[in-house]
Parts: C-alpha cells; sequence; structure tokens
C-alpha cells in the first residue's frame, strides 16, 4: 500500500510540474470507475453463486425424503431433529463458498496483476 500511494503521489507531483493535472486526474477517475464497475459485477456474480447453490443444496436435502420408504422415513424423523436439514445445508452451503471464495480470490488476484 505504501508503494502504491508513493506511485500516486510522484505521478501527481510529475502532472502539477508538466502543468497537465487535469488530464492525470481525468485518466485516473476513469480508471478507478471500471475497476469498481468490474468489482462489483464479481460481487453480484458471487453473490448469485451463492444463492444457487445454497437453494439447489436445500432442494436436494428435502427431496431425501420422497425417495426413502416410509419405514425409513418414520425411523429417521425420530432420530434426526426438526432443522437437521436447514443445518446440513448450512454446512455443505459454507464449503461450497469456501470452495467458490478461493477461486474467486485468485481470480481477483489475477485480474490485479495486470494493473
Amino acid at each position: 500500500m505504501p508503494a502504491a500511494l508513493a506511485a500516486v503521489w510522484a505521478s501527481l507531483v510529475g502532472a502539477i510540474t508538466e502543468g497537465n493535472f487535469l488530464a492525470h486526474v481525468w485518466v485516473f477517475s476513469i480508471k478507478m470507475s471500471l475497476r469498481l464497475a468490474l468489482f462489483m459485477i464479481k460481487v453480484g456474480a458471487l453473490l448469485i453463486i451463492i444463492g444457487v447453490i445454497g437453494n439447489g443444496v436445500q432442494s436436494v436435502l428435502e427431496g431425501l425424503n420422497v425417495s426413502l420408504p416410509s419405514f425409513l422415513q418414520d425411523g429417521l424423523a425420530r432420530i434426526l431433529p426438526a432443522d437437521f436439514y436447514f443445518c446440513l445445508s448450512a454446512i455443505i452451503t459454507a464449503k461450497l463458498l469456501v470452495f467458490a471464495f478461493n477461486v474467486s480470490s485468485r481470480l481477483i488476484s489475477m485480474f490485479m496483476a495486470d494493473f
């Protein structure tokens, strides 16, 4: 971070001495707005992925009761707590989100390496 601030400060001093300060501010604002827009797109995509994964896992776990015979379903209902499927879907969703976060952080680091 200090290196980035030093680079910004050096470019500002250079722009002021050359007399084209407004051009540098304009280019800087364009770059920042593009980075912000790309970041917002990535955050939106990550939130959509989180919702899709959560709903998919929950629907798969809720559909598990339909495929079981009735005596197994009754036995599981006596053993498992009432919110078991919500707990299990939260655990699986958290594990999938850790994976998605690792992938997205790698993509962001690859993107930031270009600048």
